[in-house]
């Protein structure tokens, strides 16, 4: 028992001392007391649960060397946004409590962690954001300095959210870092009225310097899901690095890149299939894509970029425009590793637009385009350059066009294409895979599978004419009898510059009963020039057929065909010869004798040939006799010679036009004696002048 014991006793107590129903406690300075368990129990609670009562427990860590600390000072490591009120229970509107934690987070130094919870943590309108009329810019900004940790928390707006606002917002702020997934959800099936384009999940404008190695979730915007941007014609957001991105159904787009600099995005899931209207975004026939680039009157003076890992979009596609002009174009970059687009189509909505930026990626896939869903449109100045690109579809029009608008010529430059259009050819362009008009566009390898055209080339006037180089073709079946009956189709359609084409190889098979016609068409007026290297032709199917009034192509060597005269419209080398396919007797094949332009080009002399059955009479010595034989094309002035089926027996014959169309053959007798030949067969042949 204790009430016996000295006070030296009892102070080398090391633990209280507890009988049945008393403790003794000795307190230092001051006399010992003595109370019952339950009331020092009650002491201890109230003691330890005051504010200063972690100050009192002493921490040491683990290790050699540890320094020892109070439980206060090692808790304050770190703060935790429940310290603030966070309850995170999906229907206390937690905004206030976590905007205090953030910004106790930076004027500390410390790292603020988010909750462990599977409920959301519910935010709403920040009061400072005011706008006026009652809308807010957003409800959570991430202030400069911050070391966010997330541990798995969903940050989702509360209900009744309007226009305007973004739910976590990183605006012309630097220095953050957030650890784990950034999870938001903008709420949109639970959005007040009136809503905009602009309520976005996630917001990054003028901002620097951010980094989110876990990546970003974020999920039902009205807006967009994650918006990237700045002030136009700036860098905007730059230094900007976040892992996987995970973005499912906004109104307008998943991903936005206004304005950016050096933003570097991992791995990419982008699903907006059940986007637009459905969640209050615009309507689904002008919006609802997955990636957008949009920079806002966009003049290139300030280069911008954004680079992607592996991207996988499913919806009505992506689109890309930073305007019109080469300017604009070589001053926006997008690259990526891989992007594949999987297509729900929406009416009018291109399952990819580019114009005016440049993209460059090792691999593109897209499929699913229909004939709801318009072409994939490259235009302006875009410039794509892409390694591989597999684009599958069933289309009533051909399934990309590249067109030269408002003067400014697309450049675009693929390693392999494999082209599938499965729609039946119906009209001139149904089931077609390739529409050049006016731009310039480089294939290393083509794969067409197509019930019409492989590729159209073509130019409408001086300023488009199309230029498509292709170093290898493998196709087979292609074209459909009565539409399209042809592999490509080369036309210019008006103006004075020349639309090109140009073949390294094509390798074409036809198993089909009614075969393709030709292999590639020459069709338009004027200005049509092909050069085809090689041509292994399996099913007896004619490479190439013309409409055209003129154009030519070549073999490789320096050698052309053409329809027309070649003067003046083939640039060759001294030496190089052409075939003219609508040439006739003297004016079949040329020659170019002088000059490297398109002039100096010579007709090679023809041939005309005639025969006629003739039994001469018998010569006597220094006798002579004549005959004629009918040879077409012959004209006084020609070169003329014979022959006789028989021996002259030392007669000498010779012959000369003695009028249009008219051989006339002498036989002379220089020998001693008289000379009678056999009826026999004479020939003519007249050489042109």
């Amino acid at each position: 028992m204790t009430d016996g014991k000295t006070a030296p006793e009892l102070s080398a107590l090391t633990a209280p001392v507890v009988d049945s129903d008393t403790l003794v406690v000795y307190r230092s300075p001051g006399p010992l007391k003595k109370t019952t368990a339950a009331t020092f129990a009650d002491y201890i609670k109230a003691f330890f649960s005051a504010s200063g009562g972690s100050a009192l427990v002493g921490f040491l860590q683990g290790g050699t060397g540890a320094v020892a600390r109070t439980v206060q000072t090692k808790m304050r490591d770190a703060i935790n946004a429940a310290d603030f009120g966070v309850v995170a229970n999906g229907t206390t509107d937690d905004g206030p409590a976590l905007r205090l934690a953030l910004a106790a987070g930076v004027s500390l130094g410390r790292p603020v962690a988010l909750p462990k919870t599977t409920a959301s943590i519910l935010v709403s309108y920040d009061p400072a954001s005011s706008l006026g009329g009652g809308l807010y810019a957003y409800s959570i900004l991430v202030p400069s300095g911050t070391r966010l940790i997330t541990n798995g928390a969903t940050i989702k707006a509360a209900n009744g959210i309007t226009s305007w606002n973004r739910v976590v917002t990183f605006e012309n702020q630097s220095n953050i870092v957030v650890e784990g997934v950034l999870r938001v959800d903008a709420n949109a099936a639970n959005r007040g009225t009136p809503v905009n384009e602009h309520m976005h999940g996630v917001y990054f404008y003028d901002s620097s310097d951010i980094r989110i190695p876990d990546g970003i979730d974020s999920q039902n915007a009205v807006g967009d899901n994650i918006y990237v941007g700045g002030t136009s014609n700036t860098v905007g957001t730059t230094r900007v690095w976040i892992g996987d991105v995970y973005c499912k159904t906004a109104g307008r787009k998943n991903f936005v890149s206004q304005c950016s600099r050096n933003v570097f995005i991992g791995n990419c899931l982008f699903d907006n299939i059940n986007g637009g209207s459905a969640v209050g975004g615009a309507a689904d026939t002008t919006e609802c894509n997955s990636l957008d680039i949009e920079p806002d009157s966009f003049t290139g003076a300030v280069p911008n970029d954004i680079t992607f890992g592996n991207i996988v979009t499913y919806g009505s596609g992506n689109d890309f425009t930073s305007g019109t002009t080469a300017t604009q174009a070589d001053a926006w970059v997008l690259r990526f590793k891989s992007l594949t687009s999987y297509i729900t189509p929406k009416a009018t909505v291109a399952p990819w637009v580019q114009n005016a930026i440049t993209i460059i990626g090792e691999e593109v896939k897209i499929s699913g385009i229909t004939s709801t869903s318009a072409q994939i449109s490259i235009a302006y100045a875009a410039r794509l350059l892409i390694r591989d690109v597999e684009i599958t579809g069933s289309n009533t029009d051909a399934m990309v066009m590249v067109a030269n608008t408002g003067g400014e010529v697309p450049v675009v430059r693929i390693g392999t294409l494999r082209l599938t259009n499965t729609n039946a050819a119906s009209t001139s362009t149904a089931g077609a895979g390739l529409n050049n008009d006016g731009g310039i566009v480089d294939i290393g390898d083509f794969y067409p599978v197509v019930n019409n055209t492989a590729a159209w080339n073509r130019g409408t006037s001086a300023s488009d004419a199309g230029a498509l180089r292709i170093g290898r073709m493998f196709a087979k079946n292609i074209g459909e009898p009565g539409f399209g009956n042809y592999g490509i189709l080369q036309s210019f359609l008006g103006g004075a510059v020349e639309s090109y084409l140009e073949i390294g190889l094509i390798d074409y098979e036809d198993t089909r009963g009614t075969k393709l016609d030709r292999v590639v068409y020459l069709a338009g007026t004027t200005g049509s020039r092909v050069h085809i290297l090689g041509y292994a032709n399996r099913s007896a199917v004619e490479l190439v057929a013309w409409e055209a009034a003129t154009g030519y192509y070549n073999n490789g060597t320096r050698s052309t065909v053409s329809k027309g005269t070649p003067e003046a419209m083939i640039t060759a080398g001294i030496g190089s010869s052409n075939l003219r396919v609508d040439g006739s007797n003297g004016t079949a094949l040329y020659t170019k004798e002088s000059g490297t332009g398109n002039t100096g080009w010579r007709p090679i002399a023809g041939y005309l040939s005639g025969s006629a059955t003739y039994d001469a009479p018998s010569l006597l010595t220094m006798g002579t006799t004549t005959t004629t034989v009918t040879v077409t094309g012959a004209a006084v002035g020609d070169f003329a010679s014979c022959s006789f089926g028989v021996n002259l027996a030392g007669l000498v014959a010779s012959a000369y036009v003695s009028a249009a169309d008219t051989v006339t053959v002498a036989l002379f007798n220089p020998t001693v004696g008289s000379v009678d030949l056999a009826s026999t067969t004479l020939r003519a042949r007249v050489s042109k002048v």
